[in-house]
């Protein structure tokens, strides 16, 4: 029984994770370097009413270009591929 509870909180510590990151921005601190590409992120999209068709492949780019941890698994990913 007690491991269904640490295992419950630990779920919940994970969920909780991007949370915490924006609140306290852990992740411009710990990893200096925003973007490191040499391309430009996705910006925000404008909402227009009158043409709603293009905004969900917009909004995507955005929200790929700017998810939580993004900086990190970006790190991750250039350790792997050197190993």
């Amino acid at each position: 029984m007690t491991f269904k509870k640490y295992l419950s909180v630990i779920f919940l510590f994970v969920l909780f994770i991007p949370f915490i990151d924006k609140v306290f921005n852990i992740s411009d601190t710990v990893f200096k370097y925003k973007n490191n590409e040499k391309r430009t992120l996705g910006k925000m999209p404008d909402v227009d009413i009158n043409y709603l068709d293009g905004f969900p492949k917009l909004y995507e780019q955005y929200v790929n270009d700017h998810f939580m941890l993004r900086s990190f698994f970006l790190i991750l990913v250039q350790v792997f591929m050197v190993v």
